[in-house]
């Protein structure tokens, strides 16, 4: 009987040893979880606090462009210029300009040329400070008649203030994450997490690249070039009648003229042969049943003939009379 009691009691007691250590494990756990859980609810309040985005991916960073004015900063204004000129000698107007541009650290991005004869055109792309793009568009005026001069202004001071501050929000919001994915216990905390950092790194990267572009048109100007040629010896101009024409201008005229009349006819000719050479089938089965039909209309015609001398009722020839 001692010994039962004393069998049940070690039983009893490893049961209980056995409930209180599950107990401790299961509070353990709990309390992991709630730390997890308390931990992302303090980020998500702080970063709607801070207009950023919640653990959950909605919301936004910072605040929205032309959200407000932007005042007491730096203003961020991006000017460009495109300019048509006419000039009497093309290359050496360009390269001045293309001088007065390397002079200020400026520098060429492209150059195309068309040339017909004494004719040229040329188009050029320069980049150059933006407090230097006046004096530049003032330069290039001297060297001819301007015949078009557009300069654009684009003011992105609210974008780009915006964008630093979202980003900076990002980057502290990554930082946080960061922590969490340390402290992560099981695999669906760690992959919950490492959702919103590819997110946030993703958003990120952008507006690194958008800043980028912004610093770099606010760096430089872009100033596009046409320059043509104002003695065109096709254009005839307005102070020059017919009887002032050179000798030479007239030969030219009358060439020209005579090729591109030369030119008309032999393409005339030559789309006439096309149409002959493409409806030569048609032309041919015409031909044929031209033939056919004459052939035919011969043959009816012949025939009546030869019934009207050669009938029945007509004489076989003269009668002989007995004597």
């Amino acid at each position: 009987m001692f010994k039962q009691r004393s069998i049940l009691t070690l039983v009893l007691a490893l049961v209980l040893v056995l409930a209180t250590v599950a107990g401790c494990a299961s509070g353990s756990a709990v309390s992991n979880d709630r730390d997890y859980q308390t931990m992302e609810t303090t980020a998500a309040a702080a970063e709607q606090s801070k207009g950023g985005m919640a653990p959950d991916g909605s919301g936004s960073f910072g605040s929205e462009p032309g959200s407000g004015a932007v005042t007491g900063v730096e203003r961020k204004i991006v000017r460009n210029a495109s300019i048509g000129l006419e000039v009497v000698d093309v290359t050496a107007a360009y390269d001045q300009i293309l001088a007065y541009a390397l002079a200020r650290q400026g520098y060429e991005t492209m150059r195309n040329e068309q040339r017909s004869e004494d004719w040229l055109v040329l188009y050029a792309t320069i980049k150059i400070k933006p407090e230097e793009l006046d004096g530049l568009i003032d330069f290039i005026g001297t060297l001819g008649t301007a015949l078009r001069t557009q300069i654009s202004t684009d003011d992105i001071t609210t974008n780009y203030y915006d964008t630093q501050t979202r980003l900076r929000t990002m980057e502290k919001s990554l930082e946080r994450y960061t922590e969490f994915l340390d402290r992560a216990e099981t695999i669906e905390e760690v992959l919950q997490v490492q959702s919103y950092i590819n997110q946030l790194t993703v958003e990120i990267e952008s507006m690194k690249g958008m800043l980028r572009l912004w610093d770099s048109m606010l760096a430089e100007s872009t100033v596009n070039l046409e320059i043509r040629q104002v003695d065109d010896p096709v254009q005839i101009k307005k102070e020059i009648t017919w009887s002032a024409l050179s000798w030479s201008d007239m030969a030219y005229l009358m060439r020209s003229g005579l090729t591109r009349i030369s030119n008309g006819f032999v393409t005339v000719l030559q789309w006439l042969l096309i149409a002959l050479v493409a409806a030569s089938p048609l032309l041919v089965i015409a031909w044929i049943v031209f033939l056919v039909w004459r052939r035919r209309r011969n043959r009816k015609g012949l025939v009546p003939k030869q019934r009207k001398g050669k009938g029945p009722d007509a004489p076989s020839g003269p009668s002989e009379s007995n004597p």
